[in-house]
């Protein structure tokens, strides 16, 4: 066949210059845009790879006077006119896939009561992908047998916290991994891996093992930053109930009992001693007592609804996730008297509740013991998620406070505690009143915060 020696192909499209010039490199992969209509491209591919003699790709400008172009352009437009048969069929978008989720795999997930669930198969195909790497991701870790899997991901009281884990800040979350995995530098964990003596509590002199539950429950080092800890999720609750109430309700925040207005009957000290809370000596003589000092987080009161529920919150170390039942059944215990001092409203047909707020140290939670507390009171469901996520949140953040109080009074022993790193119980009383304040100290709040960065940055210096 008599050919010229070059042929010369003017293109206007960069994007199919450097299709054609890069096509059959070992080094070139085409993307999904570059090879959406590669039914038209390949005859052309064949074409040039076949062409006998050199072939030239020259880019030009479109609609910019070149011949060539300009006659190509003409050309295109005669042929689309003609009503003949076309010689190709139009370009067909190879690049356009629909995925689908076999219904095998839905039955799969479904029997194992999976949280995520599987989106629709009209759902965009990157929506399909990312939920199923989703669930698989899930459905592996929670075969494997650490410490984060079985206190996580394998429980139900985990599944709120592991949503909303990843809103939190850099800091808290690290602080947060490192109680889920079982890897917080308590004395117990540094003894272990060979960086600490003594497994005792180096804060207090109870000398206990100084274990991730003491440190959040019982070290008394750290009354007051539990205190501080308890009011930062009490103050995020009533924010969010006092916002989501129906009308009618009254709220009392910490708020004496004589003061509620309501009617209050002199109780059995026996009663008010077999429920845990301790009793005078006097009372003990009496036989009996007031109960009008006793102070709830909250009092929800409503009179058109004859409702009265007594809502308080606490926040156990959740290391064990039993120590959740148990905190809910002890304040069901403690508060148990009060109902007997409201016996009177009991006998006029109101119905009165002690709800729990039960928060772990970590934000593991019994969901459905603050439903029921949420559907006593009435609150709107599209709300009550909203109110149970921001308490959890709030308990992450009290934790990552605490751990910040811990490392800046950090010291080797609780006879060697310098004058000037001693806590001073007004820095934990950032969250307000009432009777969960630190028991002694004054001072102004910002020159104590900035004495405590002082102190951090000293202790991270040594």
């Amino acid at each position: 066949m008599d050919v010229p020696v070059r042929l010369t192909v003017f293109i206007d499209c960069l994007c199919l210059l450097q299709f054609l010039s890069k096509w059959g490199n070992a080094n070139y992969w085409p993307g999904p845009k570059e090879i959406i209509h590669f039914d038209v491209l390949l005859p052309l591919l064949k074409a040039l790879r076949t062409w006998p003699r050199e072939v030239v790709l020259l880019k030009v400008k479109s609609h910019s006077g070149c011949h060539h172009n300009e006659l190509a352009d003409e050309r295109a437009a005669a042929g689309a006119s003609l009503d003949e048969p076309p010689y190709f069929a139009g370009p067909k978008k190879y690049g356009v896939l629909q995925l689908r989720i076999k219904p095998a795999v839905r039955a799969l997930i479904s029997s194992e009561q999976a949280r995520a669930g599987l989106p629709q198969d009209i759902a965009q195909n990157k929506s399909i992908l990312q939920k199923v790497v989703q669930v698989n991701t899930r459905r592996a870790v929670q075969l494997r047998t650490t410490i984060f899997a079985r206190s996580l991901v394998r429980t139900d009281e985990g599944f709120t916290v592991a949503r909303l884990i990843a809103q939190q800040s850099s800091s808290e979350i690290r602080c947060w991994m490192q109680t889920m995995t079982g890897t917080y530098p308590v004395a117990t964990y540094l003894h272990r891996i060979g960086r600490a003596e003594s497994r005792q509590c180096l804060f207090c002199s109870s000398g206990q093992d100084e274990t991730l539950s003491h440190f959040l429950s019982t070290c008394s080092r750290f009354h007051d930053a539990r205190t501080a800890a308890h009011n930062q999720i009490r103050l995020q609750l009533s924010v969010s109930l006092r916002k989501s109430l129906p009308a009618g309700w009254q709220l009392f925040e910490e708020t004496p009992m004589l003061a509620t207005g309501l009617q209050l009957r002199r109780i059995s000290t026996a009663q008010v001693q077999d429920s845990g809370r301790p009793v005078s000596d006097a009372d003990i003589l009496a036989g009996e007592m007031a109960v009008g000092r006793w102070r709830p987080d909250f009092l929800a009161v409503s009179y058109s609804r004859s409702k009265i529920a007594i809502v308080d919150v606490c926040r156990p170390s959740d290391v064990r996730l039993e120590r959740l039942d148990a905190a809910y059944q002890g304040k069901l215990a403690v508060y148990g008297p009060l109902l007997i001092a409201l016996g009177f409203y009991i006998e006029s047909g109101w119905t009165l509740q002690i709800l729990p707020w039960v928060v772990g140290a970590r934000g593991l939670i019994k969901k459905r013991n603050m439903c029921n507390a949420l559907e006593f009171l009435e609150v709107p469901h599209k709300k009550q998620q909203s109110i149970i996520e921001g308490t959890v949140q709030a308990s992450i953040a009290a934790l990552a406070f605490m751990h910040r109080m811990r490392f800046s009074t950090r010291t080797t022993g609780p006879s060697q505690i310098p004058s000037s790193s001693k806590v001073d119980p007004a820095v934990f009383d950032l969250a307000g009143k009432g009777k969960r304040k630190a028991q002694t100290g004054q001072g102004d709040l910002g020159a104590i915060m900035m004495r405590w960065k002082r102190m951090a940055v000293a202790s991270r210096l040594h």
